[in-house]
């Protein structure tokens, strides 16, 4: 009568030793079973049922697997173009993509991230336009100056739609300076600033009245 016993307790030994290969990480079973001891069905199928869940995949398909709580797997993803799998102190992972800093530019694909600088790496970015005639200043008025000239523009800031203003073509710290020569202007001061997209605070120098109509301003 003993004997079948045995039997049945090899083949649960079997069962529970098969299924260890499978499990990725630590697994606490919930029931010892010792040598000798008579195996009760509910605690062994229990340890099965352990087994098997701290094995099974953790997340949706495509997802990157990790130790949820040192018993089972759960899962990050799927990952779109260009994300990464970012720590999170004290919490789960993040899927997340990178951020641009100021003149940095990221492209994401299938299986790559691309990051560049505009304009080319190590190389800077500049203009300097200039009006070719004269241009008629109103007093006691702002007037823009249309610039017609380019001499130099490798970073695309001057459009000809927009000509009197050159545009950042991404966002950081830039060194503008700018001069204006007037032919002639009797009685009154003159002024010339600098603008931020077209608002206050302008960045300016002025003449007074009593100095001569004709001659030079430069702002630096």
């Amino acid at each position: 009568m003993r004997y079948p016993t045995r039997v049945i307790l090899s083949s649960v030994s079997l069962l529970i030793l098969s299924a260890g290969p499978a499990v990725a990480g630590p697994c606490t079973m919930p029931n010892v079973i010792t040598n000798g001891q008579v195996a009760d069905a509910t605690k062994v199928m229990d340890d099965l049922n352990t087994l098997a869940n701290c094995g099974s995949p953790g997340g949706a398909v495509n997802a990157i697997e990790y130790n949820a709580d040192g018993q089972k797997h759960a899962g990050v993803g799927p990952l779109t173009n260009g994300q990464l799998v970012i720590g999170s102190t004290g919490a789960p992972p993040q899927a997340a993509a990178l951020t641009a800093g100021p003149g940095i530019a990221i492209a994401n694909g299938p299986g790559s991230i691309t990051i560049s600088a505009p304009g080319g790496s190590g190389v800077s970015t500049g203009a300097t336009v200039r009006r070719s005639t004269p241009q008629s200043i109103l007093p006691n008025a702002t007037t823009a100056i249309i610039f017609d000239l380019v001499t130099k523009d490798n970073g695309g800031y001057w459009n000809a739609a927009n000509p009197s203003r050159l545009t950042a073509p991404s966002a950081g710290w830039y060194i503008v300076t700018g001069g204006v020569h007037w032919a002639g202007f009797s009685g009154l001061g003159r002024r010339i600033a600098i603008a931020v997209n077209n608002t206050p605070p302008f960045v300016a120098m002025r003449l007074p009245p009593d100095l001569p109509p004709a001659g030079s301003l430069d702002l630096m």
